[in-house]
């Protein structure tokens, strides 16, 4: 605890397509994480791994950011990290679960650590359009 505060993250990751499909996982959108079954720990031609994506963290984290084909170690002598993440794919009534899910915490959070930030939003449902909605209230 700091400050009287808990420092603490849920890392969920989820993804949701008009309520009608979602993806719930471990997977990190970014640079570095595509990987093989086969978990190959060298791509010296820049050909499944390209610029940013093959990169060993242990070594050097991703930098330059602005250019992504860059590489950010020598891959000829660096072997790069494994990755390994599992998400699932949800449809119909579960997505929709998946959705109430995401705006009941995102409330929450809003309410918890950001009540007076006005740059995040309460998210709602609407029924009647089936639509998420997110919404600024002025207090």
């Amino acid at each position: 605890m700091v400050d009287g505060f808990f420092k603490w993250a849920h890392h969920e990751k989820i993804v949701i397509i008009d309520e009608k499909i979602a993806f719930v996982g471990g997977m990190d959108l970014c640079f570095g994480r595509y990987d093989l079954p086969s978990h190959p720990l060298v791509d010296t031609e820049g050909k499944t791994w390209p610029g940013k994506d093959y990169y060993n963290v242990l070594v050097r984290d991703v930098t330059n950011l602005s250019h992504p084909e860059e590489d950010t170690v020598d891959r000829k002598i660096i072997p790069r990290i494994p990755w390994h993440d599992i998400a699932v794919r949800i449809e119909g009534q579960a997505a929709r679960d998946v959705a109430r899910h995401f705006i009941e915490r995102w409330n929450w959070c809003k309410t918890d650590k950001s009540l007076f930030f006005l740059l995040y939003c309460f998210c709602l449902f609407c029924l009647m359009c089936e639509l998420i909605i997110f919404l600024t209230l002025f207090l």
